[in-house]
């Protein structure tokens, strides 16, 4: 097997949308796990077609998300709106300009900000957000990344923690970024303490209070609540910083039938990496109009010895197969 930079990986799955448009060429890319189909895209449209069995639609629904070829609301306590929404982009930077904004532990591993705001955003407008990460969100994903390491779907969490490393990169190298300043060391011995009980929400909206509570300490000399915007991909979590006096941002996802994504664009490779850090290791096959494969390759989103570097420039390992 070898291994593929992204951009010999994109170039190869846009070769492949181009050809499409001719005769005898493969129309479908197919996607196998195992022994079931997972999707299958037209190559000439994009569109996405769920496997039929149905059993990892949910995990394909991840992929989906992480790459932003989603129907999204984004919703604050007193109006929401579309992300298909032509205004979307003005109203929502309106919203948390001169805001503090803290993010999640899920908003971070969906990848919304690369995938979602920095592809609806000049680097000028994302610069001017300035974004702070909670301490508690990378405790977390450091937990999921020391999890035991398991085959298949079974060792999903475990990877796309080390998936979000490069999320949190892009963060601090397109925002006005920082961490929230240790302001309460006790904090993460507690949390170290219940991480993984289901209350690690709870102590990341209490990193947030304590940093408005203490601003001596924290980055700034005047902060309130109100200068805070919290965003999360949880309701539960939204209503509560709401009930805590918090203002929350959440990113809700719509029910959608009909999926595709952009070709010849980083969506497309985006897609493709997702499903192979999600499954571990994928198989692509290129079919043609007669229902044949004309090529077929097996790919890894993780192996053993994968490096730093490797996995902040979304490199792959592929195996390419004979065609049937």
């Amino acid at each position: 097997m070898s291994i593929r930079s992204r951009r010999d990986m994109q170039e190869i799955l846009n070769d492949y949308a181009k050809r499409s448009r001719y005769p005898n060429q493969p129309t479908k890319m197919r996607c196998i796990f195992e022994s079931s189909d997972l999707w299958e895209i037209q190559l000439s449209t994009g569109k996405v077609e769920l496997g039929k069995d149905g059993k990892f639609n949910d995990d394909i629904s991840d992929a989906l998300s992480i790459c932003g070829a989603v129907d999204m609301t984004v919703n604050f306590a007193s109006e929401g709106k579309k992300l298909s929404d032509s205004d979307w982009k003005t109203w929502f930077f309106n919203r948390i300009y001169n805001k503090w904004i803290v993010i999640d532990t899920n908003f971070v591993l969906r990848h919304y900000f690369s995938s979602i705001l920095a592809t609806r955003m000049t680097k000028d407008e994302l610069k001017k957000i300035v974004l702070y990460m909670p301490r508690m969100v990378v405790l977390e994903i450091e937990r999921r990344g020391n999890e035991s390491k398991k085959d298949g779907i079974e060792g999903k969490n475990k990877r796309l923690a080390f998936y979000a490393a490069k999320e949190i990169r892009d963060l601090r190298e397109l925002t006005n970024f920082d961490m929230i300043p240790l302001i309460d060391p006790s904090l993460m011995v507690e949390f170290a303490e219940r991480e993984g009980s289901g209350f690690g929400d709870m102590w990341i909206r209490k990193e947030v209070h304590d940093l408005v509570k203490y601003p001596s300490i924290g980055l700034t000399n005047s902060i309130s609540s109100t200068d805070v915007v919290f965003i999360t991909c949880d309701l539960m979590n939204s209503m509560a910083a709401e009930a805590e006096g918090l203002t929350s941002c959440y990113f809700s996802r719509l029910t959608q039938e009909n999926f595709s994504v952009y070709r010849y664009d980083s969506q497309f490779f985006n897609f493709v990496i997702a499903n192979a850090v999600i499954f571990g290791k994928i198989k692509i096959d290129f079919i043609e109009s007669n229902g044949d494969a004309e090529d077929s390759f097996v790919i890894e989103g993780v192996w053993k010895g994968k490096t730093t570097s490797e996995w902040y420039s979304d490199c792959l390992r592929v195996d390419w197969l004979s065609a049937k």
